[in-house]
C-alpha cells in the first residue's frame, strides 16, 4: 500500500512538474509571439515613416501633353548658371552630349541619332547608373522652346538591380525636363527636374518606401552640381 501511494505521489509530482513546464513554455511562446509582432509593427512604422519622408521630398512637374503621369515619382534640383540665358539653353542643346560623362560619376553615355543639336524629334541613347542600379534609355525629345524649356522621355528604360542574391531585370518610363528662368543679371536659374513612372502604385510604393529612389536623388544633385562646374569653365 505504501508503494502504491508512493508511486501515485511521484506521478502527481511529474503531472505537477510537466504542467509548470508547459506553463513556461507557453509563456515563452507568448513572449517571443510578442516581440516578434513588436518588431513587425516597428518595422512597418518605420517603412511607412520613410515612405511619407520621401513623398514630401518629391519634386511636382505639370504634365507634358496628354502623357499619363500615375505612379511617378519626381525628383528635381536647381542651379544657378554663372552665364546668362541664351547661352546656357545653348549650352544644354548643342553639348550636353559631350559634356555628359564629366558631370557625373554614373554617366555612362549620351548619344544623340544622328548627331547635331537637340530639336523636337531627335532620338537619344543613354545609359547612366546610380547606387546598386543601372538603367539604358531610348530619349524622344518631345519640349522645345528657346531659353525655356528642353524636355524629353524614355518609354521603357530598361533598369538592372543588383542584389547580393540576384539581379532583378524589370523597366520604368523616364521623363526628364530642363527649365530656364533669366536672374536679369546674366546668370540663369537651371532647374532639372526627373520623372520616374512605374507600372503600378505597388512598384512606386515599394520603391520609394525602401530607398530605391534615394541614390537617384543624389544622383541629380550630383549631376546639375557637375553641369554648374562645367559651365562656369565654358
Amino acid at each position: 500500500m505504501l508503494i502504491v501511494q508512493e508511486e501515485q505521489y511521484e506521478y502527481r509530482v511529474l503531472i505537477t512538474m510537466f504542467k509548470i513546464f508547459l506553463t513556461e513554455r507557453t509563456m515563452k511562446i507568448k513572449k517571443s509571439s510578442k516581440i516578434i509582432f513588436s518588431m513587425i509593427i516597428i518595422l512597418a512604422s518605420a517603412v511607412t515613416v520613410n515612405y511619407l519622408i520621401n513623398i514630401s521630398m518629391l519634386g511636382k512637374v505639370e504634365k507634358s501633353g496628354n502623357t499619363d503621369l500615375d505612379y511617378t515619382v519626381f525628383i528635381e534640383h536647381s542651379i544657378e548658371s554663372p552665364k546668362n540665358i541664351n547661352y546656357t539653353f545653348n549650352f544644354i542643346r548643342n553639348n550636353l552630349s559631350e559634356v555628359y560623362t564629366d558631370i557625373a560619376k554614373g554617366h555612362k553615355y549620351f548619344r544623340i541619332r544622328n548627331g547635331g543639336e537637340l530639336k523636337v524629334g531627335s532620338v537619344i541613347d543613354c545609359s547612366e547608373e546610380a547606387g546598386n542600379q543601372s538603367v539604358t534609355h531610348e530619349y524622344h525629345v518631345t519640349d522645345l522652346v528657346k531659353n525655356k524649356k528642353i524636355g524629353y522621355y524614355s518609354e521603357g528604360s530598361k533598369v538592372s538591380v543588383e542584389l547580393p542574391w540576384e539581379t532583378i531585370q524589370s523597366k520604368s518610363n523616364t521623363y526628364v525636363y530642363y527649365d530656364f528662368t533669366d536672374t536679369g543679371n546674366d546668370t540663369t536659374v537651371l532647374k532639372l527636374t526627373i520623372g520616374i513612372q512605374f507600372t503600378n502604385s505597388f512598384d512606386k510604393f515599394l520603391s520609394v518606401s525602401t530607398g530605391g529612389i534615394i541614390p537617384w536623388e543624389k544622383h541629380c544633385i550630383e549631376e546639375m552640381e557637375g553641369l554648374k562646374r562645367v559651365l562656369s569653365k565654358s
